[in-house]
């Protein structure tokens, strides 16, 4: 009776001790330091809105100062969760130099007094979370599912009335796309916009997935304008840019988003990062089908 009796204590202390580390571990929310010295908790990175709000604060392009803080975070080794605070997290981005220079080509005119400017979105720029704390080095490798947003592909009507996509841009608001003039030479042929695309060889509007994570459908939209510049010259490719009026564009905070503009007329980029980011060929004569970046 006397040992029946121990043994039924000692396997009630056995289940308290498993229910006590089931539970404190049942969240993922294991107790870490922060890079600033402070204590956290280890959680997925969209589980820690300190960490996203610093993410979208943070000016870009990101300098490889801000990029190691932020990596700093991490707190796994799958770097898929990032040491929480409870308090703000601030990122020290290097600070973008500028220059009262005039340039060879007389004074730069203040973009801020354009009658446009008000049109240029302050909520623009997004950051794939996942893709920016993971130690893949990416060149000529697929973008991230949410990487670049503001990527756009411009659909030509070819012989045998085929569509393909030619050409790229870079939406700035919900009616605009920024492209390249050349690719606005065929205008009789340019059929129309897609927005939120990312892997071409699923059909249709189709959902874009990696692994259980998939995003929202694509956006085909209309063109209701095609803007070249009008000194834009073909042979030697000078002022080679131009904007697309098109229906509007809904936004989301997955893959459709306006890129942000430089707000200055002299920022000095020198010894920062720039990244490049498309649908464009990736050995000869063989076009991408994924977005990537390099």
């Amino acid at each position: 009776m006397c040992c029946e009796y121990q043994n039924m204590v000692l396997l009630y202390f056995i289940y308290l001790l498993v229910f006590f580390l089931m539970n404190s571990h049942s969240n993922g929310q294991d107790v870490c330091t922060a890079p600033d010295g402070t204590k956290g908790s280890c959680i997925q990175v969209r589980s820690c809105p300190n960490f996203e709000t610093a993410l979208r604060n943070v000016k870009r392009p990101l300098s490889d100062t801000a990029r190691k803080q932020i990596k700093a975070y991490v707190c796994n080794e799958n770097f898929t969760k990032v040491c929480c605070p409870k308090e703000p997290i601030i990122i020290r981005e290097l600070l973008v130099r500028t220059s009262g220079n005039e340039s060879s080509t007389g004074t730069l005119t203040d973009v801020t007094k354009h009658r446009n400017y008000g049109l240029l979105p302050t909520d623009c720029g997004f950051i794939d979370f996942s893709n920016l704390i993971s130690t893949k080095v990416i060149h000529g490798e697929d973008a991230g599912l949410y990487e670049y947003p503001w990527m756009s592909l411009l659909s030509f009507r070819l012989p045998g009335n085929i569509r393909k996509f030619r050409c790229g841009g870079s939406i700035i608001n919900n009616r605009y796309i920024l492209t390249a003039a050349h690719c606005l030479e065929d205008k009789s042929n340019l059929l129309g916009v897609r927005v939120g695309e990312y892997n071409l060889s699923n059909k249709g509007t189709d959902k874009d997935c990696i692994d259980t994570d998939c995003n929202y459908p694509v956006q085909d939209l209309a063109i209701e304008e095609i803007i070249s510049h009008p000194n834009y010259e073909s042979k030697e490719k000078k002022n080679d840019i131009g904007l697309l009026r098109v229906q509007p564009i809904t936004f989301n905070n997955k893959n459709v988003r306006p890129v942000c503009l430089p707000r200055t007329s002299n920022a000095d980029f020198n010894q920062t990062y720039p990244e490049v980011s498309g649908w464009g060929i990736t050995k000869f004569g063989v076009g991408g089908r994924k977005r990537k970046t390099i």
